[in-house]
């Protein structure tokens, strides 16, 4: 989508201004099983979640745009994006 804020802000700025919907598309949030286990967590069936733990591979790191920096590669971009907005659905915006 983006490689900063700065650039998002803009994209914002700039879908406004021309009424153009604008959206970042976490397509693992849709998965049924990611909604089921949010819902189960938030109806506190299993008591109050208060720390998560993710773990994440994937076996493509060999590709270029995964390794390089200036095109948005980097373990965070690439996969450390899906466990914050887990953390972030199910615990809200940090303070």
């Amino acid at each position: 989508f983006c490689l900063t804020g700065k650039e998002a802000k803009e994209l914002a700025r700039l879908a406004r201004e021309n009424n153009v919907f604008l959206m970042e598309g976490f397509w693992t949030r849709f998965f049924p099983a990611f909604r089921y286990f949010c819902n189960e967590i938030e109806s506190g069936k299993i008591g109050e979640v208060r720390q998560m733990l993710l773990t994440d591979g994937n076996t493509v790191a060999e590709l270029e745009r995964f390794r390089n920096r200036k095109l948005g590669g980097g373990a965070l971009m690439n996969h450390g994006c899906y466990g914050v907005q887990l953390a972030t659905r199910l615990f809200g915006k940090p303070d």
